[in-house]
């Protein structure tokens, strides 16, 4: 094996990491409205603060993108509340 060869493995190997772990730009689908003015701007917050919209609708505002934020770091939050009264009951 040439000693160049390990170098270009290691790196790609970082790389293929790091992009299994990074949220992917995906397409919003608009969801049902409420009458809820909180839930519907959540609902149409992006699913994830990279997501794309498709062609021809309106771009998400900073605003959205920081609420997809929010949203997630809300549900993230509640899973580790509960798991942390699970372990610590066990």
């Amino acid at each position: 094996m040439r000693a160049s060869a390990v170098p270009s493995t290691v790196s790609s190997d970082k790389h293929c990491v790091l992009h299994k772990h990074l949220p992917y730009p995906s397409i919003h689908r608009p969801k049902k409205v409420s009458s809820n003015k909180i839930l519907d701007f959540f609902a149409n917050c992006p699913d994830n603060a990279f997501q794309k919209v498709r062609p021809g609708t309106d771009p998400f505002t900073v605003g959205q993108r920081f609420g997809a934020i929010a949203r997630n770091g809300l549900k993230l939050l509640g899973v580790g509340f509960f798991a942390s009264l699970l372990g610590g009951s066990a």
